[in-house]
């Protein structure tokens, strides 16, 4: 097993090949979970902006086990994910962040987390103005 590496919110770190290093240590592989969720690809200077956008996108989509008996929010909460998802799914231009591999289920792929910020943006507002139909 690898040591433990603690890097601060927005250290330079560099891709080279299929992992990403900090100096001459290799911390992952770029297509990793861990990649996905701890780096953001900053050759356009916007990688802190990506890195927000890619955690809003994925916390607004996450599905939220309803308890036994869920109150009337809960219930609306959990319909307008469901309803963003199936936007997400009905819009074209979004499917080349789906995984192929996985036909009846949508796993972003690794386009997704290294996407243009006007595809991020876009994403995100397919979500905000599903949950402003709750907050109405």
């Amino acid at each position: 097993m690898g040591k433990t590496v603690n890097l601060p919110r927005g250290t330079k770190c560099e891709l080279n090949g299929d992992y990403i290093f900090h100096g001459t240590t290799p911390l992952v592989t770029d297509t990793s979970h861990v990649a996905h969720n701890f780096f953001s690809r900053n050759d356009d200077g916007k990688g802190l902006l990506r890195g927000a956008l890619v955690r809003k996108i994925v916390q607004g989509l996450e599905n939220i086990p309803l308890p036994k008996h869920p109150t009337v929010r809960q219930t609306q909460t959990a319909a307008a994910k469901q309803k963003a998802w199936k936007r997400i799914w009905a819009d074209l231009s979004l499917r080349k962040f789906k995984r192929i591999e996985y036909e009846d289920h949508w796993f972003w792929n690794h386009d997704f987390f290294n996407a243009d910020i006007s595809d991020l943006e876009h994403i995100l507002k397919i979500i905000e103005e599903e949950q402003k139909c709750i907050a109405s």
